[in-house]
């Protein structure tokens, strides 16, 4: 007899760690008081000093030697890239995302580009921000901004999550809660 599993990613693997990567990111970065323009930034790339941070943020999201091997020389434009956009590395945010939201799929059943509850809609709507983000426009936009605002959207995701999956439905009839576990 074939059933349908149910995937939850209660180890945390999938959605909880980017909250880690957003931290290790804003640690990188959003510790200034003054962030220079982006020109003044990227003007600073290069530096002993600037390689080292980098290569520290990649060496703390185990990301290190991947990094090395498909993009050479430490940059903080690639290594945002690297981190936030990639979609091959499995701890950069967009292949969390990706591989978040086919598990969601594989659950629900909805196929690609529907979806049937909030949690599918905001999880989609932030892997397609990501989709068609461009590293430029995240850091001339504020990257401590970027990494908040999306910390703030994953957030919504995982109430969304709870509240289609986890959170107590009344029973036709008594009004009374039933969370479906027992």
């Amino acid at each position: 007899m074939n059933r349908p599993a149910i995937l939850f990613d209660l180890d945390g693997t999938l959605i909880d760690s980017i909250g880690l990567l957003v931290e290790s990111m804003e640690h990188a970065y959003g510790d200034r008081e003054h962030r220079p323009p982006v020109d003044e930034w990227v003007a600073a790339i290069g530096t002993p000093l600037d390689a080292i941070q980098w290569g520290a943020l990649l060496k703390s999201a185990g990301a290190l030697e991947m990094y090395r091997r498909g993009r050479g020389r430490i940059t903080p434009v690639d290594v945002v890239d690297f981190l936030l956009l990639d979609r091959e590395f499995p701890r950069a945010l967009r292949f969390c995302l990706g591989r978040a939201e086919e598990a969601l799929r594989a659950i629900t059943g909805t196929a690609q580009s529907m979806y049937r509850n909030d949690a599918e809609r905001r999880l989609g709507q932030l892997r397609a921000e990501l989709d068609y983000a461009q590293v430029e426009e995240i850091i001339g936009g504020g990257l401590h901004q970027f990494l908040d605002e999306f910390q703030d959207k994953l957030n919504a995701v995982g109430t969304a999550m709870t509240e289609s999956f986890f959170a107590p439905r009344p029973i036709a009839g008594n009004g009374r809660a039933y969370s479906g576990m027992v």
